[in-house]
């Protein structure tokens, strides 16, 4: 009966998986690949996992408007051109929307929802390696921890880590 029960969960996430692959958008193919190999491996190793995602989360909820500005370019350079297009338009969102936290967004955010007001005033950009345009603010960003800095600021930030801590030290103390 377990086994059935476990072969039934699975069907959501094989159909979501095969989904993923129906978009010409890679990026949800590596999400799903990365959440499956951490869920098996959490079967394995619970806490071990449970920690390096947790610190995963904390470390990119206080450096989140830093790290976009790594060169992505040069670490994926051997595998062709460049990134996908769908990687590089992103690439693009954060940068913007990081700039607009260093800009006037820092201590205390710029508010719920505010990158919607930003998408009519911005500009158009070529996406490198695909045919069509893209709007340089999205209605997000398309990046959690860089939502939570435009949206809350270095303290929302810091209160989103806080919480991330707390719940994994109540998660290791229970299983």
């Amino acid at each position: 009966a377990l086994m059935r029960r476990r072969s039934l969960a699975l069907a959501p996430v094989m159909i979501t998986f095969l989904a993923s692959f129906q978009f010409s958008v890679s990026a949800n193919v590596v999400a799903m690949v990365m959440g499956i190999a951490a869920g098996a491996a959490a079967m394995i190793r619970p806490k071990f996992v449970l920690t390096a995602i947790g610190a995963v989360f904390v470390a990119s909820s206080i450096l989140a408007p830093l790290l976009v500005y790594l060169p992505v370019e040069r670490l994926v350079s051997d595998q062709g051109p460049g990134l996908p297009a769908s990687w590089a338009q992103r690439v693009v969102l954060w940068q913007a929307s990081a700039e607009r936290v260093f800009e006037s967004c820092g201590l205390i955010g710029c508010g719920a929802d505010s990158t919607r007001a930003w998408t009519r005033e911005a500009k158009l950009f070529d996406v490198e390696g695909a045919s069509f345009q893209s709007v340089e603010a999205a209605p997000h960003p398309h990046n959690i921890f860089v939502q939570i800095w435009v949206e809350l600021g270095v303290i929302g930030a810091l209160a989103a880590a806080a919480a991330v801590v707390l719940a994994h030290d109540h998660l290791c103390r229970v299983i």
